[in-house]
């Protein structure tokens, strides 16, 4: 799958405000889990979500679909990695 349709995706997911970019952070397709957008990208801490980190649903049905994982680059940020 192409990073612009992946890129395509998590917009139509509703996570397009999240995207910080997709050239920076060594071509990686990375969000931002601090964005105010309507529903939440990811919790590092746990601190909604039982104490233990959680990404969307939406975004890991999204990376499955790419043969990809996210990974946590810091609390406030995640990037897409292929397998």
């Amino acid at each position: 799958m192409t990073k612009r349709t992946l890129v395509a995706k998590i917009k139509k997911a509703g996570f397009g405000e999240a995207i910080l970019g997709h050239n920076e952070y060594g071509g990686l397709i990375t969000l931002s889990t601090e964005r105010g957008i309507e529903e939440q990208v990811a919790d590092y801490y746990g601190e909604f979500r039982g104490g233990y980190p959680w990404i969307s649903s939406k975004l890991e049905k999204i990376a499955k679909q790419a043969g990809a994982y996210w990974e946590w680059i810091n609390p406030a940020m995640i990037s897409l990695y292929e397998l």
